[in-house]
């Protein structure tokens, strides 16, 4: 895990590298905070490349996420709308419409729409 002041130094780099790269205007993040659920949706797919993935990984990668949002808001001032969908298949067209109409509500309430 990052502390503040490693993650401060990444997004120096960054910022160093890609001055003319635009901030995105609104970051939409899809979550799932059940690890068993992301394993077992990985090997459902069956994915060739996603099979050394575990459990201790994903949690890792979960805890980062979690304050991937608080740096993006509170530092670079970039809105960002979460939408869980542990209980959501957005493959489904019912699961798409409750997906899409989350987004069309996160870009209305940003100015977008």
């Amino acid at each position: 895990f990052m502390d503040d002041r490693e993650l401060d130094l990444y997004f120096e780099y960054f910022n160093r590298l890609n001055r003319e790269l635009l901030h995105p205007d609104l970051i939409l993040i899809l979550t799932v905070d059940r690890v068993e659920l992301l394993l077992e949706r990985i090997r459902r797919r069956g994915r060739r490349e996603e099979l050394g993935i575990d459990a201790a990984f994903l949690g890792g990668l979960n805890a980062y996420y979690s304050t991937f949002p608080l740096v993006c808001q509170k530092k670079y001032g970039i809105p960002i709308h979460v939408i869980s969908v542990e209980q959501l298949d957005i493959r489904s067209p019912e699961g798409q419409r409750i997906f899409f109409q989350e987004v069309d509500a996160a870009l209305r309430e940003n100015g977008f729409a």
